[in-house]
């Protein structure tokens, strides 16, 4: 997992917006987060959710995700 402006390794699988809670009652976009594998047939994501714009989690933002690894042999 990865967020945007900093580097990663293998293949990109999913990316999503990160909100943050402003302390004002409203959020706010942060930045991205992403997810990717060196190997992309032994991963999988099934949820990936990290707010909206009416519902965040915390200030620093939240980043949830159901990772499915289905084994380094893949195909």
């Amino acid at each position: 997992m990865y967020q945007t402006g900093h580097s990663y390794t293998g293949q990109e699988l999913a990316q999503i917006p990160i909100f943050k809670d402003t302390g004002t009652g409203f959020c706010d976009r942060m930045t991205n987060a992403g997810v990717s594998a060196s190997n992309s047939d032994a991963v999988s994501i099934s949820w990936f959710n990290a707010g909206g714009d009416q519902e965040c989690y915390g200030f620093f933002g939240t980043v949830n995700l159901t990772l499915i690894y289905k084994g380094q042999n893949q195909q």
